[in-house]
């Protein structure tokens, strides 16, 4: 890895920290809990092992005035390659939200 690139990311979490106000719809996803972890385990496949969840729950009402937030159970840190239980409850809830975003015309 370069130090550009963890530069770039620690300027980008400092941004989302001080808020973006985003005007349109937001929904954020996000595992249940997170893991951090020094061995090998069966939970790693059910955590976020990348970012802290706290940190997610806590910061989304700064993203904008409209932003949807849901826990997946069973979700990992790129939710679409959870295992099928938690990948379909992402399908389902990107799917109402988006129908939803759509009727309000808010697109």
């Amino acid at each position: 890895m370069y130090a550009g690139w963890f530069r770039a990311i620690h300027l980008a979490h400092e941004e989302v920290a001080r808020g973006l106000q985003i005007a349109c719809p937001c929904l954020m996803l996000h595992a249940e809990h997170s893991l951090r972890a020094t061995a090998w385990s069966e939970d790693l496949l059910s955590a976020d092992i990348v970012l802290d969840v706290a940190d997610m729950q806590r910061l989304a009402p700064a993203l904008g005035l409209q932003v949807e937030r849901h826990a997946i159970a069973g979700g990992i840190h790129d939710l679409v390659l959870s295992r099928p239980t938690a990948r379909h409850q992402v399908w389902q809830l990107l799917g109402a939200w988006l129908a939803r975003v759509r009727a309000s015309g808010a697109e």
